[in-house]
């Protein structure tokens, strides 16, 4: 029981650093052409430079976090495997679903002021949502599959997983789904952002 209740600690702060990674990014990324409006108007500089220096950024900020591990994994006595070198991976489909959705609500935020409000909301709610403080391991076996449709818990899951080098839950095939969904939304948010950013910007 010791051992779980370690474990539950290790996986509550993993859900944390993964969690924290797309809600900053995602409400980052929301506010950024609002935010920068005015070197926008100034400077002839390509807008998306704007959202990825913040992904780049929640980007770096994670890594540097995860430097954390293994320490924490030693006082908890917790063996390490091979796994947890893939660590650095887990931002490429984290940010690619919190740019993709980003670079369509910054465009929103352009029109609506009130959206940075509604991401706001919706990441909150997303917080309790995806995991953080539980595992896919705590809920039955026949609900994996309709949580394993949100990306972000799945990201958790799949950290949680390289981290404690514990695979019993978590199928390749959430994984691959995860990322086809994050890069869906990459590539559509990508399509709105160039396709609406001229306009956007008249309305700063």
């Amino acid at each position: 029981r010791g051992q779980d209740d370690s474990l539950f600690v290790l996986e509550i702060l993993l859900g944390v650093l993964t969690y924290g990674m797309f809600s900053r990014t995602f409400t980052g990324t929301t506010t950024a052409i609002v935010g920068n409006s005015g070197l926008i108007k100034q400077v002839a500089i390509s807008r998306e430079v704007f959202l990825w220096a913040i992904g780049g950024f929640q980007t770096l900020r994670f890594l540097l976090s995860s430097l954390i591990i293994p320490p924490v994994l030693l006082i908890m006595g917790v063996e390490m495997t091979w796994t947890i070198l893939l660590v650095p991976l887990v931002p490429l489909g984290v940010q690619s679903l919190a740019m993709g959705l980003g670079m369509v609500t910054s465009i929103l935020h352009t029109h609506v002021r009130d959206t940075s409000h509604v991401v706001s909301i919706l990441v909150t709610a997303g917080f309790f949502l995806s995991g953080v403080f539980f595992g896919m391991r705590h809920i039955p076996e026949e609900h994996h599959d309709m949580f394993a449709l949100n990306p972000v818990a799945t990201y958790i899951e799949l950290m949680r997983a390289l981290v404690t080098g514990n695979w019993e839950v978590l199928e390749p095939i959430y994984v691959i789904q995860a990322v086809g969904i994050s890069v869906a939304i990459l590539i559509l948010g990508s399509i709105v952002f160039v396709r609406n950013e001229a306009k956007a910007v008249k309305h700063l």
